[in-house]
């Protein structure tokens, strides 16, 4: 009874208007299942992310490897794939990387 003549005399607690603006807010939800992967987070400089999401695009259905594109610099990719993945940078930073001729002089 003394809720509804603090409404009629318009004092009410702000537990009262919290109530009220949390039921008008938004309609209720359905619950959201969450799935947890287990990955491994790999961060790389743009270009060298770009090489692992090309490497993920060729291999077949069954080899591809990535679980998560996050931002521009981090890839969640199966820990299966992890080493050879890595090994494959490697590779490539090795075959992409300048190595100055060394000259001979004869004495």
């Amino acid at each position: 009874m003394a809720r509804d003549r603090s409404h009629a005399t318009g004092t009410r607690d702000a537990a009262d208007a919290d109530a009220d603006a949390d039921a008008r807010a938004a309609p209720p939800r359905a619950a959201v299942m969450v799935s947890a992967v287990h990955g491994v987070l790999i961060t790389a400089d743009v270009p060298l992310k770009q090489y692992i999401l090309h490497l993920n695009d060729l291999a077949p259905a069954e080899g591809k490897f990535l679980i998560a594109d996050l931002d521009d610099r981090r890839v969640l990719v199966q820990p299966s794939r992890a080493d050879a993945i890595r090994a494959e940078i490697e590779r490539y930073q090795q075959s992409t990387q300048y190595v100055a001729p060394t000259t001979m002089t004869k004495q």
